[in-house]
Parts: structure tokens; C-alpha cells; sequence
């Protein structure tokens, strides 16, 4: 729910931001003329009759919403990832916590190779 009020933050936002340009454009093409700030007003409120940035608002507004909803896809994944890796490491550790007595019963000075989960491959001495 936090992430769509955002959304609407944004729009809004980006909305704002054509509407000042549109004002500020307005009054550079009329530097002759001194509007008050209720025409002002009111030329802001006729934007959306206008139209003067035709449909780049809301091409803005889709591309924006469609890159944030894969940023926001992408780093649930990440969290997810992080998640697993973290159950594995646990599982992993009660694996290898488990089979320690097969290890403490090899004859003293016999090289041990362990494959972790990781598939990476280490030897242990065991000097008992």
C-alpha cells in the first residue's frame, strides 16, 4: 500500500512539474505583459485543455511507474535470494555439525577433502 501512495507522490509530482514549466513558458512568450496571479491561476487550471506537452506527462508517468514497479520486483528477488542463501547456510551448518563425529573418528593425520554447500572444496588435517 506504501509503495502506491508513493506512486500517486510521484504522479502528482510529475503533473506539478509540467504545470510550472507550462507557466514559466507562458510568461517568457509574454514578457510584455504583467499577469496577475490569479490569471496565472487560471491559465495553470486550462493545462489540461491545452495540452501544450501533448502526451509527454503521461508517457512520463507510465515509463516511471513501470521502472519503479521492476525496481521494486527486483529487490523483493534480492530479499528472497537473501533469504534462501540464509536458510541454506543453516542447513548447511546443521549438516556439517551433524557428520563432525565421522571426522573425529579418522585416523590421526589423515587429510580429509569436504565439499561445502557452497561447492567450493577444502581439506582438513585431522590431528588427533
Amino acid at each position: 500500500m506504501v509503495f502506491f501512495h508513493s506512486l500517486m507522490f510521484l504522479f502528482l509530482f510529475v503533473l506539478q512539474f509540467f504545470k510550472d514549466v507550462f507557466l514559466k513558458m507562458f510568461r517568457l512568450q509574454h514578457p510584455t505583459y504583467n499577469f496577475t496571479d490569479s490569471y496565472i491561476n487560471c491559465v495553470g487550471s486550462k493545462m489540461d485543455d491545452v495540452k501544450p506537452f501533448g502526451v509527454v506527462p503521461e508517457r512520463l508517468k507510465r515509463n516511471l511507474k513501470q521502472a519503479l514497479m521492476a525496481s521494486r520486483t527486483f529487490i523483493q528477488g534480492l530479499a528472497v535470494g537473501r533469504n534462501v542463501v540464509m536458510q541454506a547456510q543453516k542447513v548447511c551448518l546443521l549438516y556439517m555439525t551433524s557428520h563432525w563425529h565421522y571426522l573425529l573418528q579418522a585416523p590421526s593425520g589423515l587429510e580429509v577433502t569436504c565439499k561445502g554447500c557452497t561447492s567450493s572444496t577444502s581439506k582438513v588435517q585431522i590431528l588427533i
